[in-house]
């Protein structure tokens, strides 16, 4: 079974993903790098969360290197270019590895995995970590199939994310290597078994959850993080 990882080329986290995917073979698992319109400013933002303690952990040697596995370079998900490279390598899933852009090809629903930072379906849309610290509920993040809806996609399998609160660094770097573990974890269990299990799919409905907004700033100041 051939798989792939979507990313972008500013991933921080993609030598970590690569970590977790080691009992994967390197002849089936091709990096398809996007030229998306992810950021530096996003990649700042997103170490501005981090305690400094995982981002040494990010660039420790140890980590495998991309230039151990196949990869290739291309414009949008949504391009030609890479749904015909999707369809000649038969690439059967893709784990979606920080890529922002909305999938509009319907070749690719149900075939790419995301892990949304939330507890789907009650926690769907933006800033889901932080409102579900508002509500009182316990953070998790779940696995889900991409389909045409955002977050409403097939939900494979959700996971708890239970810690003692130090800070809000330390619960953003707890949240990240959480999904990532999640994510690569269930893609692993895909390889192992040639497949999903349909039968052990939730189906989500439109009316199960809600959407959250952004928070603003004033919400999240309240949390006195």
């Amino acid at each position: 079974m051939k798989l792939c990882l979507i990313t972008n080329k500013y991933n921080i986290f993609l030598r970590l993903y690569l970590k977790y995917l080691k009992s994967i073979s390197k002849k089936d698992l091709i990096i398809a790098i996007e030229k998306s319109n992810y950021s530096a400013r996003d990649k700042k933002l997103e170490l501005s969360r981090l305690t400094n303690k995982f981002k040494e952990q990010l660039n420790s040697k140890k980590l495998p290197n991309l230039e151990e596995y196949n990869h290739i370079k291309f414009k949008s998900i949504n391009s030609d270019e890479f749904i015909e490279f999707v369809k000649s390598q038969k690439i059967s899933f893709i784990l979606n590895c920080s890529i922002g852009e909305i999938v509009k090809k319907k070749y690719l629903f149900n075939k790419i995995i995301n892990v949304h930072p939330g507890y789907l379906p009650k926690y769907r849309g933006c800033s889901c970590p932080e409102w579900t610290l508002y509500f009182g509920d316990i953070p998790a993040v779940t696995a889900h199939l991409i389909n045409k809806r955002i977050d409403l996609g097939p939900i494979i399998r959700r996971k708890f994310i239970r810690f003692k609160f130090k800070s809000y660094k330390y619960f953003r770097s707890k949240l990240y290597l959480e999904s990532i573990i999640h994510g690569c974890k269930v893609l692993i269990k895909i390889y192992m078994n040639q497949g999903i299990d349909k039968k052990k799919l939730i189906y989500q409905k439109k009316n199960d959850g809600n959407y959250h907004k952004p928070m603003p700033t004033k919400i999240f100041k309240s949390l006195k993080l």
